[in-house]
């Protein structure tokens, strides 16, 4: 077990930590190890299966993802069949959580727009 010598030293740790598990975006940042979404001040915690879209559109962004593709993708890191109709069920939660400026819908799928003003790809 380790033990730090002060609470700011912790605190250094833990921000560290943080960081190597998160992906940024400005004041924006999501960690996908305990499913934390922070904006600024604002800190919202996520599902397991929000999680693993919200990756999947961040690895991608800012290019779209069909939604036939997150499926499939969601399937293979989980014991169980995830569709087409889960995948909208679950862009609408995360849209209510982080925001509808966030993630868009293109012609061929969705979007993760990292700074919210500037548009992403349409293909």
């Amino acid at each position: 077990m380790r033990h730090f010598a002060s609470r700011e030293e912790f605190d250094a740790f833990a921000e560290r930590l943080y960081a190597e598990h998160s992906y940024r975006f400005g004041d924006w940042s999501f960690n996908w190890v305990i499913l934390e979404v922070r904006d600024g001040e604002r800190r919202m915690r996520i599902t397991e299966r929000q999680g693993d879209i919200l990756r999947i559109l961040l690895d991608a962004a800012p290019e779209p993802v069909r939604p036939s593709q997150i499926a499939r993708l969601v399937s293979e890191a989980q014991a169980y069949e995830f569709d087409v109709a889960g995948v909208k069920v679950f862009i609408r939660r995360l849209r209510r959580r982080l925001g509808r400026e966030r993630i868009v819908t293109t012609l061929t799928g969705y979007a993760f727009v990292p700074f919210v003003g500037i548009p992403a790809v349409a293909r």
